[in-house]
């Protein structure tokens, strides 16, 4: 699902547990973003076979002087701030 949501321009990674990295190159945070909603959109629609309903949540951002462990730290807050909307969405 991740390769088929962001692409073959994109390299996939798992980062440990139920967290993955998406790495690209060329895009613009605009398109990204679009492929973010594309790969949620396809966890949404598989089939679901298991027993648990299975979510996602994203984070991103543009690696700047700043430099990539700070990217890392500000998608995985924007990751886990989504996570907590969506959280809310499904209470209401």
């Amino acid at each position: 699902l991740m390769q088929k949501g962001f692409g073959d321009n994109c390299k996939t990674f798992r980062t440990g547990g139920d967290e993955f990295c998406v790495i690209s190159r060329g895009n613009s945070e605009k398109h990204f973003a679009e492929m973010c909603k594309r790969f949620m959109r396809s966890v949404i629609e598989s089939p679901q076979e298991a027993d648990w309903l299975l979510s996602v949540s994203c984070g991103y951002c543009v690696v700047d002087e700043s430099g990539i462990d700070e990217c890392d730290k500000k998608a995985d807050s924007i990751m886990y701030e989504e996570k907590v909307a969506s959280k809310l969405q499904r209470t209401d």
